[in-house]
């Protein structure tokens, strides 16, 4: 099935299409902002899959100008209306009117159905941006719930109401993120450690099967990229995200562990991230961390090995960034480095050797920022502070990829080389012996793409993503050991 008839802010078509051979990876690579984990699965992928193993969900594919930048699911309730249980758009696509469109046509496709009295949207109550797409789309809230979550009712095809579309429609605006084997750092690693671092019949193939819900408890997520990219950006600070029995061991009041989070979180590397694997030729892989550090630090080692011990800030820190008790003297850290720690080392050394399964070698690109002032607990934070630090390893980052790099971010006022952070984030098992795996760290000074500390991104985000995407597309050309 595709359908046509709707459009998105910049007036390109907004269709939808059965999940199929020729689309499900794709469908499987949409991924939200990491600000929405609180509403929506890391992945799209589990819901087509239910839809073709489970008989739960109908699923399909949203596309724009026919490339694939979303998903929609249906479903039929237990008590007969018809339901519309999640439409996540891409992070990159975002703001653009794409979930307009496609809600738009999903609207008119359910809603046509001839038994079709009642659209039931069901969202959480907190995800006020589905609230305000749905009430664009004709609905009104019904005053239900259920697991938690609210419900409107889209009007069916009985009712004669109709939807917007077309420019009429009200683009719905990008929530800004709210701000959840072991792996080794080379020696002056960043922050001063040194570290190895249906049923409606009358639509043909739109069937309606009974509600579920799902939930994704994954504390990192892997998004694929192209089959043949060596690239993996590895985003490991961007999340302000902490597990209720996290947050309990934390001894910051709500106010201050804000501010806390304010200074420590990279905010904003996922969206540079996506929006990067979204605009290079070939797409990048990308290995996300989804809790934030002040869970666990899955950079630092987790041992006596580790320098920012000494400031309170080893893999699970004690200390605030301004040497402030963050955790109980006697906390024991080993419940958080087994339950999240470990698992987090294993799976990024399992998407190196899946790069290099698939094209012989690696080209793992670290996505940082950093504060244009050095704060108190950096050890080494007296050198220069560049637009953008490229930290290297002597053994794991080849000239090629050093020069590539600075080719991409000379725009930016310069970049420079380990400093204020230096090192590369390389799966201990790879590190110091197999040249197949390159390595990389970008840190980008917050003051060019955001509100210090913790505010919204700037102008400077997206130019910032295009250089990364720059790089990313040098590094999957390159050939190993160039």
């Amino acid at each position: 099935m595709s359908e046509s008839g709707y459009t998105d802010t910049a007036g390109r078509a907004v269709t939808l299409h059965e999940v199929d051979d020729g689309n499900w990876r794709a469908v499987a690579d949409v991924a939200p902002l990491d600000g929405q984990r609180a509403h929506a699965p890391a992945r799209a992928a589990r819901r087509p899959l239910l839809s073709m193993h489970g008989g739960v969900w109908n699923s399909r594919a949203v596309r724009v100008d026919g490339r694939v930048v979303g998903q929609v699911t249906g479903a039929r309730d237990e008590d007969g209306p018809y339901g519309i249980g999640g439409l996540p758009i891409d992070g990159a696509e975002q703001g653009r009117g794409c979930r307009t469109g496609g809600g738009g046509r999903t609207v008119r496709t359910a809603g046509g159905a001839r038994d079709c009295r009642v659209l039931r949207l069901s969202y959480a109550p907190g995800n006020t941006a589905a609230g305000r797409l749905y009430a664009s789309l004709g609905s009104r809230h019904g005053g239900h719930r259920e697991r938690g979550r609210g419900r409107g009712r889209g009007r069916g095809r009985g009712d004669g109401r109709r939807t917007r579309r077309g420019a009429g429609a009200p683009a719905l605006l990008r929530r800004a993120p709210p701000l959840p084997r072991a792996t080794a750092r080379h020696p002056a690693r960043r922050h001063g450690g040194p570290s190895a671092r249906a049923n409606g019949g009358a639509v043909p193939g739109m069937r309606f099967p009974r509600c579920m819900t799902t939930r994704d408890d994954a504390s990192f997520h892997v998004l694929p990229g192209a089959a043949g990219s060596p690239v993996l950006l590895h985003v490991p600070h961007s999340s302000r995200a902490l597990p209720p029995e996290v947050r309990q061991g934390i001894l910051l009041d709500d106010e201050a562990l804000e501010r806390e989070l304010d200074l420590l979180t990279d905010a904003h590397t996922a969206e540079l991230a996506a929006r990067a694997a979204g605009l290079a030729r070939e797409r990048p892989w990308r290995f996300v961390n989804r809790l934030s550090r002040l869970a666990v630090d899955p950079e630092r080692f987790p041992d006596e090995r580790e320098e920012m011990l000494a400031a309170g800030m080893g893999a699970v820190y004690t200390r605030t960034a301004h040497g402030r008790p963050l955790r109980a003297g006697d906390f024991d850290p080993r419940g958080l480095l087994g339950r999240y720690f470990a698992p987090y080392a294993r799976a990024v050394a399992e998407a190196v050797d899946d790069r290099l399964a698939a094209t012989g070698r690696a080209v793992v690109i670290d996505v940082h920022s950093y504060p244009s002032a050095p704060l108190p607990y950096e050890l080494h934070g007296d050198g220069p502070r560049p637009p953008v630090c490229l930290g290297t390893d002597p053994f794991h980052t080849p000239p090629w990829l050093r020069e590539a790099a600075r080719r991409a971010f000379d725009g930016f006022g310069g970049t420079g080389l380990d400093s204020p952070f230096a090192g590369t984030y390389v799966p201990l098992e790879h590190y110091g012996r197999d040249r197949r795996v390159a390595a990389l760290m970008v840190e980008i000074r917050r003051d060019l793409y955001m509100a210090e500390p913790g505010g919204p991104a700037g102008s400077g985000a997206e130019a910032l993503a295009s250089a990364l995407a720059v790089l990313a597309d040098a590094a999957a050309v390159a050939e190993a050991g160039a």
